[in-house]
């Protein structure tokens, strides 16, 4: 059962989330309040039949400049949808049900599945999920804070201790605070010369995780 939404909780328009359905528990997403569903990055997409019902089976690949720790994921398809993006491209994208945890709060999203890999974010969360208790400040960063720092070189490619012990971080699972455990890491406003996009562009450079 959801639990009832009877304030807003501030998100920056970028934020550190958890999918805990699907055991990733750290996933760097765009608060895209001009999305009304949210997207995630998924790979070898294909239906199957299970019980008389559509199932999709799809991989997530959570890091933003690498392939590891992909999971494979099963679920039921929700719905199939056609997305527009803001160049006006029409796109027919599947849709499955699946928990996002974003500052601490557990909510059920509809999830798109495209392919993100030319993007800077594996991850949107749209208007759905925000209009489920939270607020944007467009000037705002992790709000929620940030992962360990091996987690967040894993995220740019730079692994650091060994592969190993990254997947295990990477999959560890989190408490219900914790992202919001790490005081030290909260920022109010990003740094200096990185203002939020005003639109989603193709990754180019890297980027301060």
């Amino acid at each position: 059962m959801s639990e009832p939404h009877y304030s807003s909780t501030t998100t920056g328009w970028r934020e550190w989330v958890s999918l805990p359905d699907i055991g990733v528990s750290w996933i760097k997403a765009k608060i895209d309040t001009g999305a009304q569903t949210s997207a995630l990055h998924a790979s070898a997409v294909e239906e199957f039949s299970r019980e008389g019902e559509t199932w999709v089976r799809f991989r997530v690949h959570p890091w933003q400049r690498s392939e590891d720790d992909a999971v494979t994921v099963e679920l039921p398809l929700h719905d199939r949808r056609t997305v527009r993006s803001s160049s006006g491209h029409a796109q027919d994208r599947l849709v499955v049900l699946m928990d996002i945890e974003l500052l601490g709060h557990r909510r059920q999203a509809e999830m798109t599945l495209a392919s993100r890999e030319e993007m800077v974010f594996r991850m949107l969360v749209g208007r759905e999920v925000l209009g489920q208790g939270f607020t944007v400040d467009p000037s705002a960063s992790y709000l929620g804070g940030r992962p360990p720092r091996e987690i967040r070189r894993r995220n740019r490619g730079r692994a650091e201790g060994g592969a190993e012990a990254a997947h295990s971080a990477a999959n560890s699972p989190l408490p219900s605070s914790a992202f919001m455990s790490s005081a030290g890491n909260l920022e109010s406003r990003p740094p200096s010369g990185d203002a939020p996009p005003r639109g989603e562009q193709p990754c180019r450079r890297s980027r301060r995780s």
